[in-house]
């Protein structure tokens, strides 16, 4: 006779005191789905909220539904499919930033995730918003996140709405895609003008050149005049300002730049009226500048003027000993109530 003996072999592997282990099993996440929606529609409404910029608080939300999935260790990334944009007109996304508010529904809680209120500026490329969650998910849960738009030039865009998509990823401990959402985003720029102030660049005015061919021509002033090259219309005192896009020139073709400084404005009437107007000669600056100011209500005869711009640049100024090539930079007029 013989007899068979049968053992049940048990196997426990314990995880080292001080090293987490999650088992690879029930720790893929899989199964949680993702869901968003977005707030009402912020309308920059004049031009002093176009400079500020603002901060829409709870502007878009994120829901988590775990699915009764284990999911440790999760992120969660956005990224923008394009612009902001409106017809051929656009805000790029580096000037909107999303910031993380508070879980409104569900858990973990902000300090068990470990979350980060800092501002992240949006990108066409993956951006972190939540990195490695110290906590899963125990039931359904909801994000709020706050956006910021930059106050800047770069909103001083034609009226209307701009738009884009926001596409939020869920990712687990492994660095693989559970789970992804599309919320369509947008905010409005509708300015109107006070006053029905009106203002137009003519006769050659929205397109500069200050040429330097010569010895002459860096040894003596560079000016460039443009007769009428300004109109406002206007019912009401108003001042115009100026300013540049950037604080340089920058060339074409290298990376040689010229400090706009170098360039100064000057404005004068050219259209005979009765009315207090002061003119100013400026350094062209990144910073606003008074070019132009109405200190009294103007009469029927006066609401239209047209002024002369004046570019010049000084003799032997060093800062144009740079390479050849074209230098541009974009000039910005805007005229406000006074």
């Amino acid at each position: 006779m013989y007899k068979l003996l049968y053992y049940t072999l048990f196997v426990t592997l314990l995880c080292a005191k001080g090293i987490i282990c999650y088992s690879q099993s029930t720790n893929n996440c899989d199964g949680i789905a993702i869901s968003g929606n977005t707030g009402a529609t912020y309308s920059f409404s004049d031009y002093e909220s176009q400079m500020t910029g603002v901060t829409i608080t709870d502007a878009l939300a994120v829901q988590y539904n775990p699915n009764s999935s284990t999911c440790n260790g999760w992120s969660l990334r956005v990224r923008t499919t394009d612009n902001f944009t409106n017809g051929a007109n656009f805000v790029a996304p580096q000037y909107i930033s999303l910031r993380f508010n508070r879980v409104s529904q569900g858990s973990p809680t902000a300090s068990e995730i470990g979350v980060s209120n800092n501002d992240y500026p949006l990108s066409i490329s993956d951006v972190t918003l939540i990195s490695n969650s110290n906590a899963a998910f125990s039931d359904y849960t909801e994000h709020t996140f706050d956006m910021v738009i930059q106050g800047g030039n770069h909103l001083l865009v034609p009226n209307g709405t701009y738009t884009s998509s926001l596409i939020f990823t869920l990712y687990n401990q492994n660095n693989q895609a559970v789970s992804t959402v599309t919320i369509p985003v947008a905010f409005q720029v509708q300015t109107t003008a006070n006053n029905s102030f009106t203002m137009l660049l003519q006769n050659g005015a929205e397109m500069v050149n200050m040429v330097f061919n010569t010895v002459n021509d860096y040894s003596s002033e560079k000016s460039v005049n443009i007769a009428n090259g300004l109109k406002v219309i206007a019912s009401a005192p108003y001042q115009v300002i100026v300013k540049t896009s950037t604080d340089v020139l920058t060339s074409s073709t290298s990376s040689a730049t010229i400090p706009v400084n170098v360039i100064s404005l000057e404005a004068s009437q050219s259209t005979a009226t009765n009315a207090d107007i002061s003119f100013y000669t400026r350094q062209l600056s990144l910073n606003e500048q008074v070019l132009i100011s109405t200190a009294n209500p103007l009469d029927i005869s006066q609401q239209m003027v047209e002024y002369n711009l004046i570019y010049a640049i000084s003799a032997n100024t060093s800062n144009l000993m740079q390479p050849s090539g074209r230098y541009s930079v974009n000039i910005i007029f805007v005229v406000l109530p006074q």
